[in-house]
């Protein structure tokens, strides 16, 4: 992946040249043919309807601001083909979220489908991962295998979706279960959920938002919410309720924490906070990890180096990137214990 920025950037010379055929955009989804080697630039009698060269080049650079520094270093860390693939297209799709670029390319296409230009703008902006989407979010059969006996940390557990796909890749063989969910309103769905189960001595769901200790999160006092704020308006207080960010080692005991085999953090921009909260326990115990990479341009830079930072080489984690949906989120960093040889033949 030596060369992973300028074949961004080459691809991305290419969009600007794109060519397509309108019978190309069938229904359900728009598709765009690219012309691997662009003789002519599209004319429109609407000088808006593309960027200038100008302003292309000036989106091209901060392209290569964003991604220059991080790039080479990150760019070896992952295990296979696919990591480095999808690490690739998340940066495609990181320059799609230009505006300019996208929505002109959506109004044209609009133009001679079904769909509205909100609806292709968001399919442009996704459209590098299409073909790499897995199933089995934080469960892929090829990278995750569980045994009888996980303790599992989900972070970030929403109404309770990750207990239930752990409960049934597990086969409800396992041994506790630590939920985090901030939100009162998505905590209180879990525990309905978890009480429909009857699996509550295994099960410990808490009400605390993970992350930097001392930060608050604001959930609305209606409904269930994914995006917390982080500030509100005095006039809006009313509407909301103020959770705190703890860190872990504050609720969970040492040795609860450290029973750990399994840690799932999804947590909207806090996942790297909540990693160096428990930067101990990790060296020691090396669990898995499923990460979500994706809430912050540079999470899917600094999440795996800092991960990486915490061992020697021999004697860290293997890494894999793995993208659940068609369209921008639910990208996934995957970190599985590479074996210790020696300290496996002591303890035979």
């Amino acid at each position: 992946m030596k060369n992973l920025l300028k074949k961004i950037l080459n691809y991305f010379n290419r969009i600007y040249w794109i060519e397509y055929d309108k019978r190309h955009f069938p229904s359900p989804l728009p598709h765009v043919e690219i012309d691997s080697s662009p003789q002519h630039v599209i004319l429109d009698s609407n000088p808006h309807a593309y960027p200038t060269p100008e302003e292309f080049q000036a989106v091209k650079w901060q392209c290569l601001h964003q991604f220059n520094s991080h790039i080479q270093s990150v760019s070896g860390l992952f295990q296979d083909k696919k990591s480095q693939k999808i690490l690739e297209n998340f940066l495609l799709m990181r320059c799609f979220q230009n505006d300019l670029i996208r929505f002109n390319l959506a109004t044209e296409i609009a133009e001679n489908t079904t769909h509205s230009i909100g609806q292709i703008a968001f399919y442009i902006k996704g459209f590098p991962v299409w073909r790499l989407v897995d199933e089995h979010q934080y469960y892929p059969a090829d990278i995750i295998h569980l045994s009888d006996h996980e303790v599992f940390l989900d972070g970030g557990a929403w109404v309770g979706d990750t207990i239930h796909q752990f409960l049934q890749e597990t086969n409800n063989k396992y041994d506790g279960i630590y939920a985090f969910e901030a939100s009162p309103n998505n905590y209180q769905e879990c525990l309905k959920g978890i009480a429909a189960i009857n699996h509550e001595k295994k099960i410990q769901v808490l009400n605390y938002g993970l992350g930097k200790e001392g930060q608050s999160l604001y959930f609305p006092k209606e409904g269930l919410c994914g995006d917390p704020l982080m500030e509100i308006p005095s006039e809006a207080l009313k509407d909301y309720t103020k959770v705190e960010i703890v860190d872990i080692k504050q609720v969970l005991t040492k040795e609860q924490l450290y029973s750990i085999t399994f840690v799932k953090l999804d947590i909207e921009g806090s996942e790297l906070a909540a990693l160096k909260n428990m930067e101990d326990f990790i060296r020691e115990k090396r669990p898995k990890l499923a990460i979500c990479v994706y809430h912050k341009l540079e999470d899917i830079f600094e999440i795996p180096l800092y991960i990486k930072s915490l061992f020697e080489p021999e004697d860290g984690y293997e890494m894999y990137l793995r993208h659940h949906e068609n369209g921008i989120y639910e990208t996934v960093l995957y970190c599985i214990p590479i074996p210790r040889h020696n300290q496996d033949r002591l303890e035979s």
